[in-house]
């Protein structure tokens, strides 16, 4: 039951199956129908912002980060050798030799890392980003049907063609869902039969 808000048939009025006999108020569905169609379009926006990566903006930034530790590891390359020939000559210690080891292969970790940031930014979004992206939209799509349906559904009309023999609602009136008190009563008046 909820609050008739409009009425469209008489009685004594022919009316066919699916014409609107009244209208129930769909205030808050309409508000929930709002809240859905925005969430729609954020999922929309969500899909798109999914579907174009990489941004070329990001790029110019994870080369630069390559470059920099290819600079750096060439930088301890060049170290470990020149430590490694003076190491020879007995002019370092061992120590020397190898704090200059491990910082190269340092250096080479996070080259190896950069590298493996700029490809997963070249290779774009994940399928399975794209998967959960459109299943979003998908669901936003399918609250705003329900919604639609609902509301449609708001709007109470003729089973079947007929009369109207009695109109139990007017505008303003809280229409009941209590078949017993039925808000409009159609007739077939077609046909009539006389018992005798």
């Amino acid at each position: 039951g909820a609050l008739v808000v409009k009425v469209f048939a008489e009685v004594g009025q022919v009316v066919e199956a699916g014409e609107a006999l009244f209208e129930l108020d769909s205030r808050t569905l309409q508000a929930d129908l709002i809240r859905a169609r925005a969430a729609h379009l954020s999922a929309e926006a969500a899909l798109k912002r999914v579907e174009a990566q990489p941004r070329a903006e990001e790029l110019p930034s994870f080369e630069a980060d390559v470059l920099t530790m290819e600079v750096e590891v060439a930088d301890w390359q060049d170290q470990y050798e020149k430590y490694g020939q003076a190491r020879a000559m007995d002019a370092v210690g061992q120590y020397e030799q190898s704090r200059r080891k491990f910082a190269l292969e340092g250096a080479k970790a996070r080259l190896a890392a950069a590298k493996a940031k700029l490809a997963l930014l070249k290779a774009g979004a994940w399928s399975v980003d794209l998967d959960v992206s459109k299943a979003g939209l998908a669901a936003a799509d399918a609250d705003i049907r329900a919604l639609e349906l609902l509301i449609d559904r708001r709007t109470v009309r003729a089973p079947f063609d007929g009369t109207v023999l009695k109109r139990n609602v007017e505008p303003g009136q809280y229409a009941s869902a209590d078949p017993s008190g039925a808000a409009v009563v159609l007739g077939d008046l077609s046909t009539l039969h006389v018992r005798a």
